[in-house]
């Protein structure tokens, strides 16, 4: 019965009234005077009428400015969106509690209208419905009844007069033409946060993920399975006062939690494929500009001697083998990657080059091609990356494309 529903609870806060008040060491007539005195309060004919005109000082609300900042003094806002089957994350679309912003000597109020009657409506929205099972659960007289019903449903009502915004959240001006701008205030929806809370925990500990914890425990067989979820935040408001932000605050302890919501990792060094010629689309001339630089200074050296030849031939290989490590990075991707119509105009000899699923029909030389193709990318990501490049002759690429045929078995 909806009538016991209300009697547990006044018994339970009367207890609590008693259990505070009365200490060690007061005489029996003390004692005698405050059991009679909460007795007479926690009466169901006094204590609703009594909390009907402080429930005044209650605010029902989905929106509250406290969860940005401790200090905002915004208003708060109650919202029930429409549901509709849109597949939307957003107000109207999911079940929660409805949450209330007050100083926590009202919260016995605000449970006091949470609580939940045999067909889950809470004795707020019997109040709202004004049903008969609300009238008779409070056994208060018609005009009694009526008074308190008018008091308890401003709870749910946004002060108009009084309507105000703070500084100390996050605001957005939205232009509306003309020069004119709606300054929008993004306030935290509580329900939304401690329902995802609930829906999370419950997941993460449903009976069958429990009881599969405990046979790993145990080092038993289990058909259950365990549920986890990862890379969660915890958030926390309120510090040691989580009452003064919220009544669903303060009932979650003053956390709740947040789903992972990065964007997905990314591979920095994912292969990228060659769809037209490997040295235009591979090779970017950025990636040696170190290299070509030393080169340069190399080239730039006026003594004609061993030792500087050695150091611009040593630099010439060292490029060429750089650029060959992205033809092994392509060969251990899938085998047959050329088969693919997205890469037909790749010239036939690249593909049997990079492609692993052609290996049986690579020469254990470079082809002619390949070589002349590699002088080519050189000498052309040479003078890109160099402004005051130097010219070089046709000797100059016989002899790297010597250099590069040196090296053939390393770069086929």
């Amino acid at each position: 019965m909806s009538s016991a529903i209300i009697k547990e609870f006044l018994t339970s806060r009367k207890e609590k009234s008693l259990k505070d008040s009365i200490k060690s060491g007061m005489d029996e007539e003390t004692i005698s005077e405050i059991i009679s005195l909460t007795n007479e309060a926690y009466n169901q004919q006094n204590w609703i009428p009594d909390a009907a005109k402080k429930s005044q000082q209650i605010s029902i609300a989905s929106h509250i400015g406290k969860f940005t900042s401790p200090s905002s003094k915004a208003t708060p806002i109650m919202f029930d969106g429409e549901r509709r089957n849109d597949g939307l994350l957003r107000s109207g679309n999911a079940d929660f509690e409805v949450d209330s912003y007050s100083s926590s000597r009202f919260i016995p109020i605000f449970k006091f209208l949470s609580l939940t009657f045999k067909d889950g409506r809470t004795l707020f929205e019997h109040l709202k419905a004004d049903t008969d099972e609300v009238k008779k659960a409070l056994k208060l007289s018609e005009e009694v009844y009526e008074e308190a019903r008018e008091l308890f449903l401003k709870a749910d009502k946004i002060p108009t007069d009084n309507i105000s915004t703070s500084g100390r959240l996050k605001q957005v001006f939205f232009p509306i033409g003309d020069g004119d701008y709606h300054l929008l205030s993004l306030m935290t929806s509580s329900r939304l946060l401690f329902s995802l809370k609930e829906k999370i925990t419950n997941i993460k500990f449903s009976e069958d993920s429990k009881q599969a914890r405990a046979d790993r425990r145990e080092n038993k067989p289990s058909d259950k399975e365990i549920v986890e979820i990862y890379d969660l935040t915890l958030m926390r408001f309120g510090g040691s006062k989580p009452q003064n932000v919220s009544f669903l605050n303060n009932k979650n302890g003053g956390t709740t939690l947040l789903l992972n919501s990065l964007p997905p990792s990314l591979d920095p060094d994912r292969i990228r494929l060659p769809r037209n010629d490997f040295f235009t689309e591979i090779l970017h001339p950025k990636k040696f500009q170190f290299d070509f630089e030393w080169f340069h200074q190399v080239l730039k050296d006026g003594r004609n001697n061993i030792d500087i030849r050695n150091e611009r031939d040593k630099l010439i290989k060292k490029i060429c083998l750089k650029g060959m490590a992205s033809v092994w990075d392509i060969r251990v991707q899938k085998e047959g990657w050329t088969s693919s119509d997205h890469y037909i105009d790749l010239p036939t000899n690249q593909k049997i080059w990079l492609d692993a699923d052609h290996e049986d029909k690579r020469p254990s030389r470079l082809e002619p091609s390949i070589i002349n193709s590699f002088v080519e990318w050189f000498l052309t990501s040479y003078e890109k990356n160099i402004e005051d490049s130097l010219k070089m002759k046709d000797e100059e690429f016989e002899h790297i494309k010597k250099i590069v045929k040196s090296l053939e078995r390393k770069l086929s």
